[in-house]
């Protein structure tokens, strides 16, 4: 109906974690596939509002004292902080942590809820604690939930934290709901490559979560390179979200551009006439 009465209107589908509308007639969409029409806008999830403004609320508290933490001063090693409801893999996740926590000397943080909480209270935290946890983490572990893309990816990175994938997640080889997955890793999640512009980012990715540990023990063995990590995913970052911003504005704007207008065809002795492209 949209487009019926406003034709030059760009529209957006959102909340579609599941992919179930890519047929649908809209321009642009939250929650990427590559199974959309390849004119189709795209716009990522960015940082979840809440945790978005806490943040800039520490930064404009602490000014000018305020400062993104270099990987190798910070606290914990890793953060695990998310609802086990919405992923079989993360029960998994929650499993590997679980059962490795006590033998390990890693400074860990983790808040595994297993429902789902209010928006107030993220995973048995509220917003400044979570924003303050992620600050104070090199790595933040970043399993998919209903979709492989999280409001926590992006907010690690602008904490200065490193997300940890697993490689199914990442590539989108896993569905988060074990009633459509006939094995493990076996029936794909029908957003195809919603992770696909993170393949290249600095980040770390596990083949899986029984690696997790092995290889966070690993890593903790050179500060320097921590460091150095961190330093190339915010070029990275900065460089990503900046191109997301250019190409959506220009996907916005060919709405505004001004029709031409063509002579057609006319009859001898009649006024001009024009059509609209």
């Amino acid at each position: 109906q949209l487009k019926c009465n406003y034709p030059q209107c760009k529209t957006m589908v959102t909340n579609d974690e599941m992919c179930a509308r890519v047929g649908d007639a809209f321009d642009a969409r939250l929650y990427y596939t590559s199974e959309s029409k390849p004119e189709s806008g795209y716009l990522p999830l960015g940082p979840r509002l809440d945790a978005w403004k806490s943040l800039k609320e520490m930064a404009h508290l602490k000014s000018p004292q305020f400062f993104i933490m270099p990987s190798s001063k910070r606290k914990f090693a890793f953060n695990a902080v998310f609802s086990q409801r919405t992923n079989l893999a993360r029960q998994e996740l929650a499993s590997a942590i679980e059962s490795n926590g006590p033998t390990s000397k890693l400074p860990v943080y983790a808040s595994m809820t297993e429902q789902e909480l209010e928006d107030e209270k993220r995973y048995a935290l509220n917003t400044d604690d979570y924003v303050e946890v992620l600050l104070d983490s090199i790595f933040t572990l970043s399993p998919a939930g209903h979709n492989p893309e999280c409001y926590r990816i992006f907010e690690a990175v602008e904490s200065g934290s490193i997300p940890v994938f697993s490689r199914g997640d990442l590539y989108g080889a896993r569905h988060p709901n074990p009633q459509n997955r006939k094995a493990l890793g076996d029936v794909a999640h029908p957003c195809k490559d919603a992770l696909v512009d993170w393949y290249e980012a600095p980040v770390v990715v596990l083949d899986s979560w029984d690696e997790l540990y092995p290889t966070m023990e690993r890593l903790l063995e050179d500060p320097e390179a921590l460091d150095e990590m961190q330093d190339r995913l915010r070029v990275w970052y900065d460089d990503y979200m900046r191109g997301v911003v250019s190409k959506f504005e220009d996907f916005m704007l060919d709405s505004t551009k001004s029709p031409v207008a063509t002579e057609i065809e006319r009859p001898v002795d009649s006024p001009p006439t024009f059509k609209r492209t």
